[in-house]
């Protein structure tokens, strides 16, 4: 551990030696990302099928890469209101 210790200016941290076990780690992991399920899903564009990391119960539209940034979509639909007047 101490050639992954960083060094900052003249004084060295040590890291701290891992307090779970490698796969508890993994799991803590795929919490926030979802990386091994895969679902069905239609193009909200065009309804062209495709998958998606995203479950459809989460109600939201998914789009193919070629669609997502493309000129077809209307942007009002995502957009938010701006405002200069802050105060």
């Amino acid at each position: 551990m101490d050639k992954l210790s960083t060094l900052i200016g003249s004084e060295k941290f040590s890291l701290p030696l891992p307090t779970l076990a490698p796969e508890v780690r993994e799991r803590m992991r795929y919490i926030f990302r979802n990386t091994k399920t895969l679902f069905h899903a239609q193009d909200a564009l065009t309804g062209e099928k495709t998958i998606s990391r995203i479950a459809p119960e989460f109600g939201y539209q998914i789009y193919t890469n070629a669609n997502r940034s493309s000129d077809k979509r209307d942007s009002t639909s995502y957009g938010i209101d701006y405002t200069t007047d802050v105060w």
